[in-house]
């Protein structure tokens, strides 16, 4: 290896590694010490344009093209740099140029489905993308413009498939770590957002960071979840639990914890008794949303507790209570990893008070101070953690009637 191409393959590898200015000046020395040649202007052009020189990098590309035309690099280069200065025609006719010297290079055929993406036009860009693929199959960054091009169609499952592909290829690669945060963020699945975007660790990534701390500030500790239950299935749960005898709903004695007593000092609500059949029904449904909640919480669920069928008739309530190990020695409860309450008749119209209330800590819920407070709707599912203080305010007139269950871990 000469001097010369070992002071390119330096350039090129500080290029790579994402110091374009450090790369810049190597390959300007070299120009000045060796004169015109191309693969040396397509590394200047290829640093200017990283750092936003365009029109520079237009002409640098312009010169390799005039040294070396028979090179397709060169013309996909020059039509990238065209279309981030806004001429996207004259790009579009570097690309068409690049491909007929060269059918099978894939990297025109990626700018070209970035360009056409830039445009608007994500349904022709994906034909682009799939072609670059077909030809280059491990490249990560065509795996990634082509879920991008999903999320801009909104098929963000398709997306997501695309970022995971570009991270088997390159699991350092950046751009994808990014967008799969994003997409968490858009799925409330805070969690792992964050870890993401520390993951990603770049400009971008680290503006979503500061903006996911900020709205984590004023994020619920409650998830809601709409029509888990559709409005016949509600109504139909409704009669049951009128047509079945409810009896009161028990917990652990203050003096002793083994034992479950009625205590209407802590809570007044009633329990219907469940045949076999409707339980393995309303599990069966709750299964499927454990599952998503799971991977939204980011917690492991591997049970089901028994659902429960609440009735709370006028003053019925249920006062201010953890629902994890939090509330008592039950080896139940210490497996609990989430609470789900699913509303089965509308608290605007059926009944008055009877809201589900959240409170910061135990001394806010002494002074009944709630930082929110959800007014039940049928068929839609509240979840929260076994650690957050909540309570049930007093019926002022008619019944409330909830589903009642958690998610456990038992490993």
């Amino acid at each position: 290896m000469t001097l010369t191409e070992h002071s390119v393959k330096e350039a090129r590898d500080l290029w790579e590694s994402g110091q374009a200015w450090e790369a810049l000046a190597i390959y300007e020395r070299q120009a000045k010490l060796c004169g015109p040649q191309a693969e040396i202007s397509e590394g200047i052009g290829s640093c200017l344009w990283s750092v936003g020189r365009f029109d520079e990098a237009l002409e640098a590309f312009t010169e390799a093209r005039i040294l070396d035309s028979g090179n397709p690099a060169h013309w996909s280069n020059s039509g990238l740099c065209l279309r981030d200065l806004g001429r996207s025609a004259e790009a579009y006719r570097c690309f068409e140029h690049a491909i007929k010297l060269s059918s099978s290079y894939a990297p025109a055929y990626n700018e070209w489905g970035n360009t056409l993406q830039d445009e608007g036009q994500y349904e022709k860009a994906r034909s682009y993308y799939q072609v670059a693929i077909s030809l280059d199959p491990k490249r990560a960054v065509y795996r990634h413009n082509y879920g991008v091009c999903f999320k801009r169609l909104m098929q963000n499952d398709d997306a997501k498939k695309m970022f995971e592909v570009a991270l088997q290829l390159d699991p350092v690669y950046k751009p994808s770590i990014e967008e799969l945060g994003i997409l968490a963020l858009e799925a409330a699945e805070y969690e792992k957002a964050k870890q993401l975007f520390l993951y990603a660790a770049t400009p971008r990534a680290n503006g979503y960071l500061e903006q996911f701390k900020s709205e984590c500030e004023n994020v619920s500790v409650v998830s809601s979840i709409p029509n888990v239950f559709s409005d016949q299935e509600c109504a139909d749960l409704c009669q049951y639990i009128r047509q079945n005898k409810c009896e009161w709903s028990k917990t652990s004695s203050n003096t002793d914890p083994s034992k479950f007593v009625v205590d209407e000092s802590r809570r007044r609500v009633k329990r219907a008794p469940m045949t076999v059949g409707l339980q393995s029904f309303i599990t069966e449904r709750i299964q499927k949303l454990a599952q998503q909640l799971a991977r939204s919480h980011n917690i492991r669920c591997t049970a089901i507790e028994t659902p429960q069928l609440l009735q709370y008739r006028e003053g019925y309530f249920f006062t201010y209570h953890q629902d994890g190990a939090y509330n008592g020695p039950s080896a139940t409860s210490r497996k609990r990893v989430g609470t789900v309450v699913i509303g089965l008749n509308e608290g605007s119209d059926q009944f008055t008070g009877g809201d589900l209330r959240i409170f910061k800590d135990e001394e806010h819920a002494i002074l009944r101070q709630a930082s929110e407070s959800f007014q039940q709707q049928a068929g839609r599912a509240l979840f929260f953690l076994p650690d957050v203080f909540h309570d049930v305010a007093k019926i002022m007139s008619g019944e409330r009637l909830t589903l009642t269950t958690w998610l456990l871990n038992d490993s």
